[in-house]
Order: structure tokens, then sequence, then C-alpha cells
């Protein structure tokens, strides 16, 4: 039986059959992960990696089930060349993560198509009518942006960010959450603004969000013809494997 992983900056993601785990790169969640594979008679682990210490983490976890079973560690991306869904011929640099994402949506929507993964980065990824890949957009993600404020400035304190409707504070943790806000929700409004003017030459994209807080994030900007898919990566790899 296989497994589904998404090593991201912060957390991996396992799919075993219909569910999806989520852990951070912590010793402590080491027993777990083991375990859960080991119970489901896992096989192989088919995994996407934009984190050399994620994948660090992995590895040493499969060589520790490899102690009591078989099992195999398979890089996705050696399959992307196989698929034919998406074009990514003038695409150079471009992270796996972001390819897998755009393959899993063009499975479930006619392009063309914007993804939108809000992680520790946020991705804004175009795909046009022809399933042509066009590259995209990386931003700072918004939890990021509260660690790298406190941690670039003398005075300012680093805060527990929410996201919420906040234009303004009346203090200074207020108003740096308020600025992140702004500058998450309004940023990727105006990408896709001119994603859509200047890249899809006016035409309206479905939009998928995915990521950590992908929901949060769709539900205030409020765009068109968009919608939440948890796992939006895991579906792209899941995708590519089944139908080579």
């Amino acid at each position: 039986m296989k497994a589904i992983l998404d090593i991201g900056n912060s957390k991996i993601k396992i799919k075993i059959g219909d569910s999806i785990h989520s852990f951070h790169y912590l010793a402590k969640n080491e027993k777990e992960i083991i375990d859960l594979i080991i119970s489901n008679n896992i096989n192989k682990l088919f995994f996407s990696s934009v984190s050399t210490q994620g994948l660090a983490f992995t590895k040493e976890i499969v060589t520790k089930i490899n102690s009591e079973q078989a099992i195999e560690l398979i890089d996705a991306s050696l399959f992307l060349d196989a698929q034919n869904k998406v074009n990514f011929d003038n695409i150079t640099g471009m992270g796996n993560d972001r390819k897998f994402g755009l393959i899993a949506a063009s499975y479930l929507a006619n392009p063309p198509i914007i993804t939108i993964d809000c992680g520790t980065a946020i991705t804004i990824n175009i795909l046009d009518e022809k399933k042509i890949a066009l590259g995209g957009i990386i931003m700072t993600g918004s939890y990021t942006q509260a660690k790298a404020l406190q941690y670039f400035t003398s005075n300012l304190p680093e805060i527990e960010f929410e996201l919420n409707n906040s234009i303004c504070g009346n203090n200074t943790k207020d108003a740096i959450n308020a600025g992140i806000n702004v500058a998450t929700i309004g940023g990727i409004k105006y990408a896709v603004e001119q994603i859509q003017k200047f890249k899809l030459q006016n035409k309206s994209p479905n939009i998928f969000f995915t990521g950590g807080y992908g929901q949060d994030v769709m539900n205030r900007t409020c765009l068109n013809n968009s919608q939440f898919v948890e796992g939006l990566v895991i579906l792209g790899i899941e995708k590519t494997i089944n139908n080579l």
C-alpha cells in the first residue's frame, strides 16, 4: 500500500487512504508517524519536498521503519516529465509543490487556473487556457511576516498573528496584525487582478486556495470562482503517479 507525502517548510502532510495527517518536524512526533505508517502496512512513500530539513526528517523515519519492515521512499518529481496534463516547458526553477498544485487543479476545473498556496510562503501560480504554466508569484507568508518584523527590528514585538478583517490597530501589536492582514489580502487580490489582466487576457480564472490558512484567506479575499481544496499538492502527486 502506498502513502503520499507533501514535505513542506513547516510540516509534513501524509495521505493514507482518504485521510490526511499533518505533523510538525519534531522528534516527539516520530513515533506517531512511524506507528501510522507501519499500522497501515505502507511499503511505498511517494513524496514532494521543498524542505531540506523536512526531507532529512523523513529519511530518518524511513531508516527506522526499514529496521522493522521494507519501505521505499520515491521522489514523485521523477514522474513530472511523463505527465501530459500541464505543460511546464517554458518554466525553469519552479518548485515541484507548485507544479503538483497546478496539475491537481487542472483535474478539478477547466483553465485558466490560478492556485494560491498559503503556508510559510504564499505562492500564486498560473495556468493559461492552453494548459501552459506561466510561472507565478512568491510572497512572504502571513505568519512568516510576523516573525520577520520581530527578528529584523529592535523594538517591535513578535505577535501571535490572527487572520481577521482589521485594517488598523490602536496599539503596536494590533497595528502589526492589521498590517499583515492588509498585505496578505490586498497583495493576493492585486496579484490576481494583474495576472488576469496581463497574463490571461482578462479571462476569468478558476481559483484554488490551499495550505494551512488558505480557507481563511479565501473567505477574506472574496475572489470570484474560488474554492478551497485541502491537500492540493498531495492530490497532484496522486493524480500524476496514478495516470502514467
